[in-house]
């Protein structure tokens, strides 16, 4: 085995197994990859909640105008744009 052997512990398989230095590091960069994507589509959704707020803060207003603009935002929003 080339590299510095890690010992860890999987969920599906509990019983230790050995990787390489280099598996580990490329667990890392999905792990880290999944964590950005994680905070990215926090965000989205922040915003998504936002839209769908004001939204219905200016259909209860009688702003139908803004509900409007409010509504092409979250279907934007929904679309992925």
């Amino acid at each position: 085995m080339k590299g510095n052997p890690y010992l860890i512990q999987t969920i599906k398989n509990p019983d230790m197994i050995y990787v390489r230095e280099a598996e580990v590091m490329t667990l890392r960069e999905l792990l880290d990859k999944a964590r950005a994507e994680t905070i990215e589509c926090y965000a989205k959704i922040k915003r998504l909640e936002t839209a769908l707020y004001m939204l219905s803060s200016s259909v209860l207003a009688g702003e139908i105008e803004k509900a409007q603009e409010y509504a092409y935002l979250a279907q934007k929003l929904l679309r992925g744009e």
